[in-house]
């Protein structure tokens, strides 16, 4: 049984210049030990590059992502291996993630408001980047990412 630490604070950086970079867009992905990983698309991260995921956000977006999809998805949080990725996620990935969320707002209660902060993200100025943490059974996790702005 994984036990999923309840606060999970992630702090963007830029790599060149050390300071917080707001506004960028990150996706988490679960490893389930049946059926298919789940992939979430965090909240942006706010004006000092953080990003704070609580265990039970993580439990709610796990229910709707197996209330709509029932034959893809069959673990909880609990039965998720005890690791997860990190991505800052690609200028394509996020106009793709757009695309879904407008199409199903719907069936997912995304806000306007949620859907256009990832739209108007800055991922576009900075490279991808991603990072696979293991959970150790603590009960709060802090993280730092960095990543290189385009030139």
């Amino acid at each position: 049984m994984t036990v999923f630490p309840d606060v999970i604070t992630i702090k963007i950086v830029n790599s060149d210049t050390n300071e917080p970079i707001p506004r960028i867009v990150v996706r988490i992905q679960l490893y389930a030990n049946q059926k298919n990983d789940y992939y979430f698309i965090l909240p942006v991260s706010d004006k000092n590059g953080r990003i704070t995921v609580t265990k039970e956000w993580l439990r709610n977006e796990i229910q709707l992502a197996s209330r709509l999809f029932p034959m893809d998805f069959a673990s909880s949080l609990e039965t998720v291996y005890p690791k997860f990725e990190l991505e800052i996620m690609d200028k394509n990935s996020v106009v793709m993630a757009v695309k879904g969320m407008s199409s199903y707002r719907d069936y997912t209660y995304r806000t306007s408001e949620y859907v256009n902060s990832i739209a108007t993200s800055e991922n576009l100025k900075y490279f991808p980047t991603t990072k696979l943490f293991d959970i150790n059974n603590e009960n709060e996790i802090d993280i730092e990412i960095t990543t290189h702005e385009m030139k």
